[in-house]
C-alpha cells in the first residue's frame, strides 16, 4: 500500500531524492524492519518545475520483493505553493495536487539485516 510522506521541498536537483527521500526508508522499515542498505534510481520523471518554498507529498509503494532487493515506485505531488507577492510567510493550498515527479527505484537489505523473512 501507498505510504504517504509529507516533506518540504528543496529546490530540485538532477534526481529525485530530495521529493521522495523519506519514502524509500519508511517503506523498507515497514516491510523488514530494518533501514535500507542501499537504493538507487533507474528511472526519473520530471513533470512540473519546484521552487523553493513548495510543500510536496511523496508517495512510495514496493512494486517488487527479491531475494535481497525491493523494487520501489514513487511519485511526488506539490500541495502548497509559497505567495511572496501577499507575504514572505503567505502560501496556498492548491485546489489540486500538481505531479511534480514519478520515479522508480530499487533498494538491497543483506539478508542477514531481514528480519521479517
Amino acid at each position: 500500500t501507498p505510504v504517504p510522506t509529507a516533506t518540504p521541498s528543496p529546490v530540485p536537483e538532477a534526481v529525485p531524492a530530495p521529493l521522495v527521500e523519506p519514502v524509500p526508508g519508511t517503506i523498507h522499515a515497514d516491510v523488514d524492519f530494518d533501514d535500507l542498505e542501499w537504493y538507487l534510481y533507474d528511472m526519473a520523471e520530471f513533470k512540473a518545475p519546484v521552487y523553493a518554498g513548495d510543500y510536496i507529498e511523496a508517495y512510495g509503494e514496493i512494486t517488487r520483493v527479491g531475494n535481497t532487493s525491493r523494487e520501489m515506485s514513487f511519485e511526488a505531488y506539490k500541495v502548497i505553493a509559497p505567495r511572496p507577492d501577499i507575504s514572505d510567510s503567505a502560501a496556498d493550498v492548491l485546489p489540486e495536487k500538481v505531479l511534480v515527479c514519478r520515479a522508480h527505484g530499487t533498494c538491497v537489505t543483506p539478508k542477514k539485516c531481514q528480519r521479517k523473512n
